[in-house]
């Protein structure tokens, strides 16, 4: 047993006998981020947290991404062995490679120097050569995939593989979706990062000498939480180090409070708050971006609303509840602007939280142009009750941030999420995903709509105690 001392945990030591394991691409970029990642990935990855359903669903969403992404170079072989068995996948890659009928090879296997690494898609070039292309269901180039790229590089041109270019194949923002078969020349752009890779060179050879010395220590490496627990991604070994995010400053707290260091609310509040007129709504959006468009006139990523949720306080103090939540057939914006206009009227203020409901109106009234004049009065009565908080709220419990998720139990006890199954937006965005891909039963299905009802409800409902409250 040995001490953590970064981390302050005891965990088994690896007996310094053993092997330092074989790294791959995964391990390699995990060693850029933090070198204790690297060891705890390799000798001890049931230390890591489970991944969560958005994070599943971020990688379902990224492996779709590079199935559609093969049939841009059509006509190509999937190499066959999982990275279990990578020993027959380069055996498998290297048959395929050598058949001149073979236009492409997708998830193609090298090893070179100890690093084994599989290729999204590697395409026959003339002369024999081939060109690299790395798959990223992002919309451009990122800092984190030029490294990525060039580890791949260095094992295959150490393997032999003679490369003619090698890019970063992402999707396209610019690209909107017609309908039908998508066009994958439109909806696929490719960066070339051959020069930049191949400068990368003598780094990854520097850099992979450090990252095996790290490991055949017999000490997990002294490195204290920071920055690099959260990027490029957040480390799956956070919860084990005892990693807590930095908490974000206020933005001009009231000074009372602030010089205290106890809860302080504005006066001013009041005269902030009377602002709002009767019958006050409460709205709240919900919204999923998928990166492959499934609406015509939509870009890759473009924010889609799907469900809106209204209390409505009238002057009596009297309390009624709207809300909608697409059936998942088809485009639902027309649908949840049509029913949102409805359901708003003409008159009242209408209180949200932060500027996303405004910039999503704006979105629609771009993408509905006959339904514009009546979304743009929506949106002219809109007042955002987290604006008003940030400017007149001070409440250590916060602890930095003004989100609705850490404001409402501060200053609503008693009122919050975890007796919800979806508690947060992202969990929402994904469970209606899985509705429109219809991979859920219909009981399942009914069970994940009400869920979502539940959710939608729930933050409108926070709105409304949080504007009580601070009357």
């Amino acid at each position: 047993m040995g001490r953590d001392r970064a981390g302050g945990g005891l965990v088994m030591m690896p007996p310094l006998s053993m092997r330092v394991p074989q790294l791959s691409k995964t391990r390699f970029l995990s060693g850029l981020q933090c070198e204790k990642r690297l060891y705890f990935e390799s000798y001890y990855p049931g230390l890591a947290t489970p991944f969560d359903a958005a994070t599943r669903a971020r990688l379902d969403e990224g492996r779709r991404v590079g199935e559609l992404a093969r049939r841009r170079f059509a006509g190509g072989w999937l190499v066959a062995h999982d990275n279990v068995h990578h020993r027959e996948a380069e055996l498998e890659t290297r048959w395929k490679m050598a058949d001149p009928s073979v236009p492409a090879v997708y998830e193609a296997a090298f090893t070179h120097a100890d690093v084994r690494v599989r290729a999204d898609v590697l395409v026959r070039a003339p002369d024999g050569a081939f060109d690299l292309i790395e798959v990223k269901a992002s919309t451009g180039v990122r800092p984190v995939h030029e490294p990525d790229l060039a580890v791949q590089l260095y094992v295959l041109e150490g393997a032999g593989v003679r490369i003619r270019r090698a890019g970063l194949m992402h999707l396209n923002r610019d690209y909107i979706y017609m309908g039908g078969a998508h066009d994958l020349s439109g909806l696929f752009a490719i960066t070339d990062l051959t020069d930049s890779a191949r400068a990368m060179r003598p780094l990854i050879g520097e850099r992979l000498a450090l990252l095996r010395a790290g490991l055949a220590h017999g000490d997990p490496p002294l490195r204290a939480p920071g920055e690099q627990c959260w990027e490029p991604y957040e480390c799956p070994f956070v919860a084990h180090c005892g990693a807590e995010r930095p908490s974000r400053s206020f933005a001009d707290p009231p000074n009372e409070g602030a010089r205290d260091g106890i809860r302080y609310v504005d006066p001013a509040i009041h005269g902030a708050l009377a602002g709002a007129a009767f019958p006050i709504h409460f709205l709240d959006f919900e919204t999923f971006m998928p990166a492959i468009p499934l609406y015509a006139g939509t870009r890759p990523y473009e924010t889609i609303p799907f469900q809106w949720s209204d209390h409505v306080l009238d002057a009596r103090g009297e309390l009624s509840h709207r809300e909608y939540l697409h059936d998942g057939d088809g485009d639902p914006r027309r649908r949840f602007a049509e029913t949102l206009i409805e359901a708003l009227g003409a008159e009242g203020a209408i209180v949200v939280y932060t500027a996303y409901e405004e910039r999503c109106i704006r979105a629609l009234e771009q993408a509905l142009p006959d339904l514009a004049p009546a979304l743009a009065a929506v949106r002219g009565r809109l007042f955002d009750i987290h604006r008003v908080i940030r400017s007149h709220v001070y409440e250590p419990a916060f602890n930095g941030s003004f989100s609705l998720k850490a404001v409402l139990p501060a200053l609503v006890p008693g009122l919050g999420y975890d007796d919800l199954a979806i508690r947060d937006g992202r969990l929402a965005s994904v469970t209606y995903g899985e509705i429109v891909r219809g991979e859920s039963a219909d009981g399942r299905r009914a069970e994940l709509r009400d869920q979502l009802l539940a959710y939608c409800q729930r933050d409108t409902l926070a709105m409304l105690e949080l504007y009580r409250t601070l009357r």
